[in-house]
């Protein structure tokens, strides 16, 4: 019964989409994130809100609906999928879901700072799948190539500096290595190079390369091509000249 239910839900969202595909946007009520947050997987999610050439559909919400997902749903499921230790933690694709929907709404810079306030204290607080990654990489992308020059520099800064600590203290998982060091956060690091973060501190840098010594050959060659020349490239001065 509730896989009919949901298949009834993916369906109402799916018939209207396809009515709004000559729109602009595309505006949900609260019922509406509700439902796409709870009963429709992320790959789903992710066909619904995708128009026939691939690009993005750009949702609006009401004022009031907005402050919902952030202050609401976007918190509450970022605690609930903080305190979770599961090895398959069931709030992720409704935490993904949230991150997705907010990513393709505009949102003031002060807004987009909360966000990225929220999903930082989520990445510090334990560890994460790489889909968790992908979700904060693809929010910062499309929040800047919607161009509305709203996007958070110091909150973005504050999220590159938690990648670092991590991988400085070891405090992260196997995942978290292979989306940091082995795959490599390039698109958040180009969208901070065009924002003009400036990573300043010597000794945390200092640190990153001390850790990343003691990696492996083949993990330190690779560190080098992802990683550190994407800190290369928000760095300058003697700190450039360390990596």
């Amino acid at each position: 019964v509730y896989k009919e239910f949901k298949d009834v839900i993916r369906k109402v969202i799916e018939i209207k989409i396809i009515k709004n595909a000559g729109k602009n946007e595309l505006s949900l009520t609260k019922l509406e994130l509700y439902s796409c947050i709870k009963y429709i997987d992320e790959k789903t999610l992710t066909l619904l809100l995708r128009k026939e050439d691939k690009k993005p559909i750009k949702l609006s919400v009401q004022p009031k609906e907005l402050d919902w997902l952030i202050l609401i749903a976007l918190n509450n499921l970022a605690k609930a999928y903080s305190k979770n230790s599961k090895a398959f933690n069931p709030v992720e694709i409704k935490l993904i879901n949230t991150i997705k929907l907010l990513s393709l709404i505009k949102v003031t810079v002060d807004q987009d700072s909360i966000i990225l306030k929220i999903l930082d204290d989520t990445l510090k607080s334990s560890y994460h799948n790489l889909a968790f990654y992908d979700a904060i990489s693809e929010y910062i992308v499309l929040r800047y190539n919607a161009k509305d020059d709203n996007s958070s520099i110091d909150g973005i800064k504050s999220i590159i500096d938690t990648f670092l600590n991590k991988l400085i203290s070891r405090n992260l998982g196997g995942y978290e290595i292979i989306a940091i060091v082995n795959r490599g956060l390039a698109n958040i690091f180009s969208v901070a190079e065009n924002l003009g973060v400036n990573i300043e501190d010597a000794d945390k840098i200092d640190k990153l390369l001390l850790e990343i010594s003691s990696y492996s050959n083949a993990d330190r060659a690779r560190a080098v091509e992802t990683i550190l020349y994407d800190l290369y490239r928000i760095t300058t001065g003697e700190i450039r000249e360390k990596i």
